[in-house]
């Protein structure tokens, strides 16, 4: 009987919380928010100005899913060459060929060039004989062959382009290059699983600190491209149990804003790189091993807790900067509870899945 008042209670406040705002579908949502957060706030610190692109899944429903870590690969799948790293419920890696090589002394990169998705960058590794397109349909067919999964899970995050690697002479921050270690550059591309159309959020990154490794950290698969048959896959993947609810009614962008111009007028959020609606984990009363995704509204950008403290950024030899010296971490606003999540509360059931509004209590 408490239990059911607490829901009851629970309920009764969230509805409450969307009196004063109007409860979306993902289609409104879609259309009514703007493609870039652009403003400037005059805190008692400092002025902030805040520009950055807001990404909404391009999605027909919001379903909450259950969602388990993916099974181990059955490793008959694997070539008969591969080295397996890892392979234990939501985290798999192996190496094939020459994939791996391990940086020595006097050994470097020449350069390490990064492009964030999901285009690929139009160029070639240093006297690469494949394409950074080559090197995302090896991810593609990898993921297939493995998990059965095709490329509409996932999106291309970023892709890094290597020079081959150089012995060198001198200082690493001002080498003299001698002698090429490896016949040609390398490509790694960085994909992000995406569920129901939709990305994944551990938010925990703050200091929440919830029973470290209960949840996946991320939910991506990085793969190495070197050589003609050298290559590495990492996977860290859900696996979807069952879609509880196929659509459930969301809180927009325009509800979560004030929550963040809370923290910016407060002197603690600075800046602003990621904006996103997405899912987040909590756990599952009775089964330690099942999660609930729910949406969130993401944020990530320069925070700290001292208003007063400013960013000083590190600079290199030539005196270009090596480091932007901001300090980044997430702000996550509950698209159904309203509020942001504390990452200072201490209880034990602080993650615990919340009680969810459907369309039909709204009806």
């Amino acid at each position: 009987m408490k239990r059911l008042f607490c829901m009851l209670l629970t309920m009764l406040t969230l509805l409450s919380v969307a009196s004063a705002e109007e409860w979306c579908s993902i289609a409104d949502i879609c259309e009514q928010t703007p493609a870039r957060w652009t403003q400037t706030y005059e805190t008692k610190w400092r002025t902030i100005t805040i520009d950055a692109a807001i990404e909404v899944p391009q999605v027909e429903a919001f379903p909450i899913l259950k969602v388990r870590k993916m099974p181990a690969v059955d490793e008959s799948l694997l070539p008969a060459d591969a080295d397996v790293r890892y392979n234990d419920p939501g985290r798999f890696q192996y190496y094939t060929g020459d994939a791996e090589y391990v940086i020595k002394n006097n050994t470097m990169f020449k350069s390490i060039d990064c492009y964030p998705g999901p285009e690929l960058p139009d160029v070639l590794a240093e006297d690469c004989s494949f394409s950074p397109q080559d090197a995302l349909e090896l991810a593609h067919t990898q993921l297939l062959r493995l998990y059965g999964l095709d490329d509409s899970h996932f999106r291309l995050d970023e892709t890094l382009v290597y020079s081959r690697i150089w012995q060198y002479k001198g200082k690493k921050s001002n080498p003299t290059y001698t002698k090429a270690i490896t016949d040609e550059g390398s490509y790694k591309v960085q994909l992000q699983q995406l569920l129901h159309g939709t990305p994944y959020f551990a938010c925990n990154e703050t200091g929440d600190g919830y029973e470290p490794g209960s949840w996946l950290s991320e939910a991506r698969v990085s793969v190495v491209h070197r050589g003609a048959d050298g290559y590495m896959v990492l996977a860290m993947l859900w696996q979807v149990e069952e879609v509880v609810y196929t659509d459930v009614p969301l809180l927009s962008f325009a509800d979560a804003k004030p929550a963040f111009e809370k923290e910016i007028m407060a002197g603690r959020l600075r800046t602003v790189d990621t904006i996103a609606l997405g899912y987040a984990p909590y756990t599952d009363p009775d089964d330690p091993d099942m999660f609930w995704l729910l949406p969130v509204w993401y944020v990530k950008g320069g925070y700290t807790t001292d208003p007063k403290k400013e960013f000083t950024p590190f600079y290199d030899v030539d005196g270009s900067i090596a480091d932007d010296g901001i300090e980044r971490r997430e702000i996550v606003f509950e698209a159904q509870q309203g509020d942001l999540i504390d990452y200072v509360d201490s209880q034990k059931n602080r993650r615990r899945v919340p009680t969810i509004v459907t369309w039909e209590v709204l009806r």
